[in-house]
Parts: structure tokens; C-alpha cells; sequence
């Protein structure tokens, strides 16, 4: 699955406790279409039970904004990319 970015991830300071979809009024801000990335998911997940192959799920990630790059290195605005300690 994809790594899912989030609009002004700077604002978060901890994890969500359930994922918040991009809202319509929300859509002229999202040029990278990361609110299509649950439907993207959804067909790999389809096409990999469709041929019988493994599939790395990490879509739980998009629970936790406040890890992303923005957060950690001032100036910078890159709410797609993470930081993460080790292996997820």
C-alpha cells in the first residue's frame, strides 16, 4: 500500500486516533490527489488477491502526521515523506 501524505501535516503534534479524509472543501489543496490513495489501496489489495501475492499493508501510518519530515526539520514543508525510528 502507499505512504499517505496529509495537508499541513505541521500542525499535528501527536498520532489521530482514526484517520481523517481530505474534505471536498479541502480538494484545491491536495495537487498531489492523496485523497485517492484509500481507493489506490484498495485495488492493489483487489490485484494482489486476484493473483495470489503478498502484499506489505502500511497504510496504518496514516494515523501518525505529526511524524512526517515537516515536523522535524524547521523550514521545511514535506508532508509526504516520514521519519520514523527503525523497520515498520
Amino acid at each position: 500500500t502507499q505512504s499517505y501524505g496529509h495537508l499541513q501535516c505541521e500542525k499535528y503534534q501527536a498520532p489521530l486516533k482514526e484517520f481523517i479524509p481530505i474534505s471536498p472543501s479541502e480538494y484545491d489543496m491536495d495537487k498531489y490527489l492523496w485523497r485517492k490513495f484509500p481507493k489506490f489501496d484498495r485495488m492493489s489489495k483487489d490485484l494482489a488477491a486476484i493473483h495470489n501475492f503478498g502484499l506489505l499493508d502500511i497504510s496504518m501510518i496514516r494515523l501518525r502526521p505529526d511524524a512526517h519530515k515537516a515536523n522535524n526539520i524547521p523550514g521545511h514543508n514535506d508532508c509526504l515523506h516520514w521519519c520514523f525510528p527503525g523497520p515498520l
